[in-house]
Order: structure tokens, then sequence, then C-alpha cells
């Protein structure tokens, strides 16, 4: 974009994103970051480059984030990415960025994950990442066990790196409504699964149109690891928060809660897809296990959801997307298909 930055005002704030243009590698390959992200801390190339081009002329910068949540999560308020945020707000005080835009019009929750940018950007001087993260787990969630804590949201950011970040899986695949979307043991309905950021009425089961830079195994496999690896993290967060009270300690379990199961219904849904497309009675056998997976952890999600009105909810389309009577007719549903109980969960 030089030519179009040299062609503004020289008092035109230039406001860039802090992500899109960047890359990562996922599943060994390197792949493209081309959305507002908290599993990539960013700068990305494009937005170094834009700034070089913008100070050259004295112009201001700004940096556009997106802080609470992004499309790879949107109906969660928030992804427990705090050690991404440290990052951001080191990488913004090296460059000296000192404007920004923190959220669009969704992922603006008030949540952990607001609070400690604006710490870490405010800090006279920053902290070491592990410190500073210790640090702002015994101020925001008092009581709690800071290095456990800074530990889980560690552990959340690697479990992230399997997230299959594309642009055609964030805007596509049934990940912000997963929990509460149908599982059939047959063939495929046909139609796709619609617009991820709006309650489409119509939804179709077909997945295709979501695959962009993956193939369907990776995505599998990517899902695979995001779950395990969350739940883990999970449990180490409830554990270094289970002797904390107030709304802090209580809204932050209930978001890294509502994501795990999030992320656990996608894996099912896609796991359950290559048996869908080529289906035969005998498939049942196969798809029998990842319905009752589902029944395994999806009644653990109502009483979450009926005391939190926050989670499933998407602020862009403006609708609650997971509701407690849309898990529990899900679960009917499944018991009445796979004539299963709800076991041991195994992700």
């Amino acid at each position: 974009q030089e030519q179009v930055i040299r062609s503004l005002p020289r008092d035109v704030v230039l406001m860039a994103d802090f992500a899109r243009g960047g890359s990562k590698t996922i599943l060994g390959k390197e792949r493209i970051i081309d959305e507002y992200s908290l599993s990539y801390p960013g700068p990305s190339p494009r937005f170094t480059r834009s700034m070089a081009v913008a100070r050259k002329r004295g112009m201001r910068m700004a940096a556009k984030l997106q802080i609470g949540t992004t499309h790879e999560l949107a109906t969660v308020p928030n992804l427990p990415l705090i050690g991404s945020i440290y990052d951001k707000a080191r990488a913004m005080r090296r460059i000296r960025v000192h404007d920004f835009m923190g959220c669009w019009n969704f992922g603006n929750m008030l949540t952990a994950n607001t609070t400690a940018l604006a710490r870490f950007l405010d800090a006279p001087r920053l902290a070491p990442r592990e410190k500073a993260l210790r640090d702002f787990a015994k101020n925001y969630l008092p009581g709690c066990d800071a290095k456990g804590v800074a530990r889980a949201w560690d552990l959340f950011a690697g479990a992230m790196d399997f997230y299959p970040f594309t642009i055609p899986f964030i805007y596509h695949s049934p990940i912000n409504y997963a929990a509460a979307f149908p599982i059939e043991p047959g063939p495929l309905r046909k139609g796709p699964v619609g617009r991820s950021w709006m309650h489409d009425k119509v939804r179709g089961d077909e997945l295709e149109q979501t695959f962009g830079a993956f193939t369907l195994p990776e995505i599998i496999e990517g899902l695979r690891h995001l779950t395990a690896r969350w739940w883990e993290a999970t449990k180490v967060f409830l554990a270094a928060t289970a002797m904390c009270e107030g709304n802090h300690a209580r809204e932050e379990r209930n978001s890294v809660q509502f994501a795990a199961h999030s992320f656990q219904s996608t894996w099912n849904i896609y796991r359950a897809y290559p048996l869908r497309q080529e289906w035969k009675k005998s498939n049942l056998d196969l798809l029998r296990p990842i319905l009752e997976d589902e029944l395994a952890h999806l009644p653990e999600l109502v009483p979450l959801l009926e005391s939190d009105e926050r989670l499933g909810f998407h602020s862009e389309a403006q609708h609650r997307m997971v509701t407690p009577g849309g898990v529990k007719k899900k679960v009917r549903r499944l018991r009445a298909l796979a004539g299963a109980r709800a076991g041991v969960r195994s992700p």
C-alpha cells in the first residue's frame, strides 16, 4: 500500500491491522494469517512495512486489534491468551505504537484480556513475560495460584497453535455454534453450513467451503490436538483458581470451559464428516463413539450456559447461537439416535 500511504495527508493517523499479512506454522506448514488473531501476536510484516512508509513521512501510526476474541471463536467472551496479549503489548511498546483500536463489532466485552492489555501498555516499565503474567494473575484473580494460572495461559496458547487458521474456516465453519449443531447418523442433507458470523436460519451440513488452505484430515488432526490441549489447560486453570471468589474468576472459568466444549464439538463434527460423505449402514458403528463423545461432555455445558448469558452470544449477529435449550435438544436427539449414555470424555 506504499502508493496509497504516500498519497495521504501527513496529518492523517494511519491505522493498520496488527496481525493481517502475518504467517505461522500450523501442522507443519506455513499458513497465512489474514484476519484479526489472538493466536498470532504480530506485528505482521505488512504492518511493519506500512509503518515504515508512514513514519518516513512523519505520520502517526495506530494498530487495529481485537483483544477480547476474534473469529477464531467469536461466541466466547474472551479467548484467554494473556501471553499473546503480553507479546502484542511488548511489540507495540518496542516499536512505539501508542494508539490502537481494540475491538470491532464483537469481541468487545470487558474481561481479563482487555484489562491485561491496558496494564501491559500502561506499566511504566514492562516486566519480563513470566513475572508480568503472574503479577497480573495475582491482581486480577485474588487468591489464585498465580504460577498455575500463568501456566494455564501458556497452555491455552500452545493449544491454539493447532487451530486451523484460514479464512474459509473462521468465516464458515460451525465453530461458533458447534455445541448446538446436530450430527446426524446418515448421509449429508446437502447445502453449505452458512456464515459463522450471522444467524443463518437455514444451515446445511456440507463443510467443503470451510477447508481453505487445509485438507479435511489436517483440520481433524488440528482440532484433535487443540481440543486435548485446551482441556488440559482448562484443568490447570480451574485448579489454580479454585480458591478464587468474585466475578472475575467465575467469568474466566466460564469462558475457558465454554471454549473447550466448543472446540470438542467442532472436532466431533469434522471427524464425523467423512463417515457421512460416503454413508453406509456399517458406518454407524464407526460414528457411535463420536456421538457418545458428544454425549459425554455436552451435559456439562448446560449449567454454564444457564448461569452466564454471555456464553454463546455473537455480538455481530446480535444472536445467542448456543443456548441451554439448543444443547439440551441436541443431547436428547443424540441419546435417541445412539442409544448411548454419557460416559468419560476422551479427546
